[in-house]
């Protein structure tokens, strides 16, 4: 079973790719063309709640679909981010 746990839907950060901003359509439909049976979705600090639950709807039986975020994470000048 293929699991993928770092996804993105939105374009949420300065920099960010414009192609990270995903319709839930064009997300589901590119998860389902996969193996990819296990999903979580990892924007970067935000969680969507209304876009989750049409991504889930969408999905259905298709493959399981987790919450999540990915957050930013300092330590004086280093930085890194946080899958949760």
């Amino acid at each position: 079973m293929k699991i993928d746990i770092h996804t993105h839907t939105k374009k949420c950060k300065s920099g960010d790719a414009p192609t990270r901003e995903v319709t839930p359509e064009v997300f589901c439909d590119t998860v389902l063309s996969t193996d990819v049976k296990v999903i979580a979705i990892t924007n970067h600090n935000v969680f969507d709640l209304p876009q989750f639950q049409a991504i889930q709807e969408r999905i259905g039986n298709g493959a399981l679909v987790w919450p999540g975020i990915e957050l930013d994470v300092y330590d004086g000048d280093a930085k890194g981010h946080l899958l949760v």
